[in-house]
């Protein structure tokens, strides 16, 4: 019973992106720094591009995609963040989100979020995924697969919907000079690259034998950020809130992704500090 219970706390915090406490949406509140804290957003949602030829894009975007891929192959994180942001410099299409290339299948290459969004569960070392389906619905799977065979896997279903501009605060979670606000700008297309997803289910398999099968409370939910997506490779910068200071970076690609190893292991103990559900 201890076992399955660890088992189930590990896999449980699958919730990516780097999920540690459940997500509400706010109430009400005015702040004082709301002019400063809307400047910061219109910033971030404006994309600055690069103004070049189109034969000009395609050159230094497989050029920037063969630099991460050496980067990633021989183990060099440290020049990852400005590679990233070169190639989402390049953002086409400038509405990722409403994009036929949106949907389907990506494999996560590198994340910057600790275990188990990295695929490491425990001493277990696996890959993660996910899959947006193209249904009225707008569902999507979270997976993670431990080898050989996929003997011991993790899957977490959700929907998501296009992101208001509406932050999401978290309990025993404090931004300094922040506060939650209910008013966006109606001048910002958030939904044109930002996404609310909302936790549904996890389910838990060993051998294909469904052992845990946990429903989320209602609006446990996380605001993500597409900031580069083409035909094969795809980044997505995810935050508890929808704030840029509490995001992380998802690297991902269509084809299937080498085990992630990218984080060390901080233990149960350090996640059963960070994990506090609600009963």
């Amino acid at each position: 019973m201890y076992q399955q219970q660890s088992l189930l706390l590990i896999l449980t915090v699958l919730t990516a992106p780097c999920s540690h406490a459940w997500v509400t949406a706010p109430p009400p509140r005015a702040t004082s720094a709301l002019n400063f804290f809307w400047k910061t957003w219109e910033e971030k949602a404006t994309t600055t591009t690069v103004v070049m030829s189109d034969e000009e894009r395609v050159q230094k975007v497989q050029q920037y995609e063969r630099d991460i891929d050496e980067a990633l192959e021989r183990g060099d994180e440290s020049v990852l963040p400005s590679l990233f942001q070169q190639l989402e410099a390049l953002n086409v299409p400038l509405e990722p989100n409403r994009s036929p290339d949106f949907f389907g299948d990506w494999s996560v290459w590198y994340t910057d979020c600790p275990p188990p969004s990295n695929g490491q569960l425990g001493p277990f070392q696996g890959t993660s995924g996910q899959v947006i389906f193209d249904d009225e619905a707008k569902t999507y799977q979270n997976l993670l697969k431990v080898p050989p065979n996929d003997w011991l896997t993790a899957t977490l279903d959700g929907v998501w919907e296009e992101w208001d501009g509406t932050l999401l605060t978290i309990e025993n979670y404090q931004t300094e000079g922040y506060a939650s606000i209910t008013n966006p700008p109606k001048n910002i297309d958030w939904g044109a690259n930002h996404w609310k997803v909302t936790f549904v289910q996890l389910t838990i398999r060993l051998l294909g034998i469904t052992l845990v099968q946990k429903e989320f409370p209602p609006n446990t939910s996380r605001v993500w950020r597409t900031t580069y997506m083409d035909e094969e490779i795809r980044i997505v910068r995810a935050g508890k809130t929808g704030r840029v200071e509490d995001e992380v970076v998802f690297f991902t690609k269509r084809s299937p992704a080498p085990l992630l190893a990218k984080s060390s292991n901080p233990g149960l103990e350090w996640l059963t500090k960070c994990f506090q559900p609600k009963e």
